[in-house]
């Protein structure tokens, strides 16, 4: 074993010292240096605690967020134009706009060339800020025409060909 400070081989038994809050293990000749005797934990000797159990967290239920904001509404196509121009009305830079948005410059950027489109939360955000309509709402198409009660409706018997049996086989 050797001394933790000065590194030559301790030669009987080990002085364990405390030199400016560290613990050591020196020579005689080092342990002048230090102060106090501490004796090193043996781990026999140490409580044995048990180990924490797990904590069971019961999952909170998501607050209730009304079906328009989810489904009914989408970013309309000309998002990155329409920031763009607001922006310049408002006499805002892309950096003020960012600041503003607590959004880096870069994402502002890739946003006002349609490059990225925004999620929802920085889109409610820039609407803000903006103060400009950026959700719109959804426009389905119409479905196809079916076939109604005028037009004769087709069955399984109008698409299958039958194939006529030859009596004279069987």
């Amino acid at each position: 074993m050797n001394c933790e400070i000065c590194g030559d081989p301790i030669r009987g038994p080990p002085n364990r010292i405390v030199v400016e809050g560290a613990r050591l293990v020196v020579c005689v000749k080092c342990s002048t240096y230090g102060e106090d005797y501490w004796q090193p934990a043996s781990p026999s000797k140490a409580p044995e605690r048990p180990l924490p159990r797990p904590v069971k967290t019961k999952r909170r239920p998501l607050p209730a967020t009304p079906r328009k904001e989810l489904g009914e509404l989408e970013l309309r196509e000309d998002f990155g134009a329409k920031i763009r121009k607001t922006r310049e009305r408002l006499g805002l830079t892309q950096d003020d706009l960012a600041k503003q948005a607590k959004e880096r410059l870069s994402i502002i950027q890739k946003i006002e060339l349609g490059k990225m489109a925004p999620n929802l939360q920085l889109t409610k955000t820039l609407e803000h800020v903006l103060k400009t309509k950026l959700l719109v709402p959804t426009v389905e198409p119409e479905p196809p025409k079916s076939v109604t009660a005028e037009t004769q409706e087709l069955t399984i018997g109008d698409v299958i060909q039958f194939k006529k049996k030859d009596a004279a086989k069987l």
